[in-house]
């Protein structure tokens, strides 16, 4: 939610594969790549979903991830100051319309389950 709302203000470049990052094992063929590569045999992977966020409401999500994603904060702050509102508004906005609860923000996220034998 926030990459795309400060992407409307801003360029923030797509990060080459496999650099490191919140999402940098969203991929399953590579993760399986790299415990092949580490000597694991016989992966699997299963999604799990997860609740990421229960806030009061967008404004409050928007100041969490700020506070626990610090690359994110880093491109907040390129940001102009007279742009900032906006984006502010726009995320807050974007994060109670894809909540899983009305009034407030419920988010839930991915992760994966792996197991591998060495």
């Amino acid at each position: 939610i926030p990459v795309t709302a400060m992407k409307r203000h801003i360029d923030i470049p797509t990060p080459p594969d496999g650099a490191p990052g919140l999402h940098s094992f969203a991929d399953a063929d590579r993760i399986t790549r790299l415990l092949d590569q580490a000597g694991f045999r016989d992966v699997a992977l299963e999604t799990m979903s997860v609740p990421m966020i229960d806030t009061v409401d967008g404004a409050a999500y928007w100041s969490w991830v700020r506070e626990m994603a610090g690359p994110i904060a880093t491109v907040y702050g390129r940001l102009p100051e007279t742009v900032r509102p906006t984006v502010d508004r726009e995320i807050a906005e974007a994060a109670e319309a894809q909540s899983q609860r009305r009034g407030k923000v419920r988010l839930a996220g991915e992760t994966w389950i792996t197991c591998a034998v060495k």
